[in-house]
């Protein structure tokens, strides 16, 4: 046991409180950027597709939610770019 003082537990507190913060923001900024990262390989590898693979890829490979967030093209198409930043996207 350290014994801490009153004192030294507020400021062990903010520490703490300021660290769980800091590691919640590294985790959405880390999830945006996977997500564009996919989003990124996912419109890589359709382009070298012919149209009948690309439609099976879509269906067959590219998870729903990202086939929305990269927004549409065609039917159920995945778009040249991402609609989001990496910053709005949420898994």
């Amino acid at each position: 046991m350290l014994n801490l003082t009153p004192a030294q537990k507020a400021q062990v507190g903010e520490v703490m409180e300021d660290t769980r913060d800091k590691i919640q923001q590294a985790r959405r900024d880390f999830q945006g950027q996977r997500r564009k990262a996919l989003v990124d390989a996912y419109i890589k590898i359709r382009a070298l597709l012919t149209p009948d693979q690309q439609k099976r890829f879509e269906r067959e490979f590219v998870p729903p939610a990202l086939r929305g967030e990269a927004g549409q093209m065609g039917e159920g198409g995945v778009a040249t770019a991402p609609s989001q930043s990496a910053g709005e996207a949420q898994p």
